[in-house]
């Protein structure tokens, strides 16, 4: 029946379908393979399908997705932190470039202990309004998961303007930088906001020369106990049994780098963490203070203050306030250091 023929460009061509299949599966490999050569848990990240888009779009020549969260329109990744992943990303209703956090998919429903957490951090940060700190533009929901749109720093973290350069900085230079960083975490205080892991990947320099702190994701409001705080003796135990080999943590060195998670609450990062925090008990400002004086020791000195290789020689140098002396060769004025060292200080009350 005439009605029944079919013209020849629109019969199904098996093979084609075949080879459509065998690219896209490729494309889902490759996808895959990319995500873990950058270090990101495909299974878990919004990343994943921009990689697969990106790379069907190249097999077959097919026109690129605007992938967007909410109404941003995303444009790159630009980092990864311990619960979710960073994006710019464009507001097409106000005209502006933004930063888009969104936590991992895998923990992400609504009301579980990372959401919990993530949606903690939006609210830490949207209640402060400081030039030291990041701004919060909007909190959303976004498939199954929640989203942070705040401000587009262009700029570079403490870690990486220290490290770059052949020779150290200045200490004026490093002085004037920590204490911008020093007012955004005192403006955090004074909201009664404590950060609980300030380092100084958790702080960007802007191409303006003004310092912003940012990634609020452990904050908690200054008079809350944290879960699992109180008990120092188990604590410290968890916290060496979490770099136990198979406890993905990492070990060595490399893993005093590394954000801490015991029973299900992130404590903050080895290298950075004030004793009291190690001990599992109440963090407050004085908390952020030695954490803080950790960073600008590091930052003046080119070290961290308390040697350790691994986190049982950490602990113990810092629970017994073993300062290392200062390099010979540095440049830093003794009242500087002294100032640096009272920060350090075992007991809270003598910071």
């Amino acid at each position: 029946m005439a009605g029944d023929e079919q013209h020849p460009k629109d019969a199904a061509d098996p093979a084609a379908g075949s080879a459509d299949a065998a690219g896209r599966e490729a494309a889902r490999m490759a996808s895959t393979e990319v995500g873990a050569r950058d270090g990101f848990r495909v299974e878990d990240s919004f990343e994943y399908d921009r990689e697969r888009d990106a790379i069907e779009a190249a097999l077959f020549g097919s026109a690129l997705p605007q992938l967007k969260i909410g109404r941003f329109a995303i444009l790159d990744r630009i980092g990864q932190g311990g619960m979710g992943t960073v994006y710019a990303a464009y507001d097409d209703q106000l005209d502006r470039k933004v930063a888009v956090k969104i936590l991992r998919r895998r923990g992400a429903a609504k009301g579980s202990t990372q959401a919990t957490r993530f949606m903690r951090e939006a609210q830490a940060m949207a209640r402060l309004r400081h030039q030291n700190t990041v701004t919060v533009h909007e909190v959303g929901e976004h498939e199954d998961g929640v989203f942070i749109a705040m401000e587009f720093v262009r700029g570079q973290s403490l870690d990486r303007w220290l490290r770059a350069g052949d020779e150290a900085r200045p200490w004026r230079e490093v002085v004037e930088v920590f204490r911008q960083a020093g007012r955004g975490l005192a403006a955090a205080h004074e909201a009664g906001i404590v950060h609980r892991d300030f380092k100084p990947h958790n702080a960007i320099l802007g191409e303006d020369g003004v310092v912003q702190v940012l990634d609020f994701g452990l904050a908690r409001a200054a008079t809350a106990p944290g879960a699992g705080e109180g008990a120092s003796e188990s604590a410290i135990r968890e916290v060496l049994g979490a770099f136990e080999p198979g406890s993905g943590s990492g070990s060595g060195s490399a893993a005093l780098s590394n954000k801490l998670t015991v029973t299900g609450s992130i404590l903050g990062t080895p290298a950075y963490m004030a004793p009291e925090q190690w001990r599992g008990e109440v963090v407050d400002a004085r908390g952020d203070q030695f954490s803080f004086c950790v960073a600008l020791y590091e930052g003046l000195y080119g070290r961290l203050p308390f040697a350790g290789d691994n986190p049982a020689e950490l602990l113990g140098n810092v629970l017994a306030g073993r300062v290392r002396e200062p390099p010979s060769t540095a440049r830093v004025p003794a009242w500087v250091g002294r100032a640096v060292l009272r920060g350090l200080a075992i007991d809270p009350d003598q910071r």
